[in-house]
């Protein structure tokens, strides 16, 4: 199975930490080159991380984070237009940004977070999205189970 077939439930990962940029167009520091996130990479996976990865924000220009996509495994589109709260509405141009992303890279593993809901999960798989950080439509439903059953159907249903 290619990284951008693989489901994102109920997958295991072991994240490594890493130092985001202060700002949506923030450019890495002169510390930061291309040689330091190879070695980085490498580093990650020798101490037993599964996969390394690569976020962006919704408003950051791809352009930024495309010379780093060949050293990642994952990479995690964020879908609402500004982070750090749980609720914060889901922003349509993400899955535009998806496709975007995925025609350039088709067997890319693709990963979102923000406001993903029985709404929009099965757009943003057509767009290329195969693993999803969703917060409110789980927590904030009547029957969180159900709920996660019902956005993995609909998921699973999308994929062509």
């Amino acid at each position: 199975m290619s990284k951008s077939e693989h489901s994102g439930f109920g997958g295991k990962t072991n994240p490594a930490p890493v130092n985001p940029a202060p700002d949506p167009g923030a450019q890495p520091s002169n510390s930061q080159t291309f040689g330091d996130w190879v070695k980085r990479d490498r580093e990650w996976k020798e101490n037993g991380a599964q996969e390394v990865g690569i976020s962006t924000l919704l408003l950051t220009p791809l352009e930024l984070i495309e010379p780093f996509v060949p050293f990642c495994d994952v990479v995690h589109f964020m879908t609402i237009a500004s982070i750090g709260t749980q609720g914060i509405s889901y922003d349509t141009r993400g899955v535009a940004r998806i496709a975007e992303f995925h025609a350039q890279f088709p067997d890319m593993l693709i990963s979102v977070d923000g406001g993903v809901a029985n709404t929009n999960i099965v757009d943003l798989v057509r767009a290329g999205a195969r693993r999803f950080g969703v917060g409110s439509a789980i927590s904030k439903s009547k029957d969180p189970a159900v709920a996660y059953a019902r956005l993995k159907a609909l998921a699973e249903s999308a994929i062509v």
